[in-house]
């Protein structure tokens, strides 16, 4: 996912591994009851992932 890694993943595989990676980190925190967090926090890699594969 490195931009100027040798190695990069194709698209659809990094979008596989940035939802496995925020999703967990969104499930773990809302299984922690930080719920407002969750949404906050998700909310901004939504808008950050759409904004980093469309532009």
């Amino acid at each position: 996912m490195a931009p100027k890694s040798l190695h990069r993943l194709p698209e659809f595989g990094r979008i596989i591994s940035e939802v496995v990676i925020f999703g967990g980190t969104g499930s773990l925190m809302y299984v922690q009851n930080f719920k407002t967090m969750t949404v906050i926090y998700l909310l901004i890699v939504l808008c950050n992932t759409i904004l980093d594969h469309v532009l």
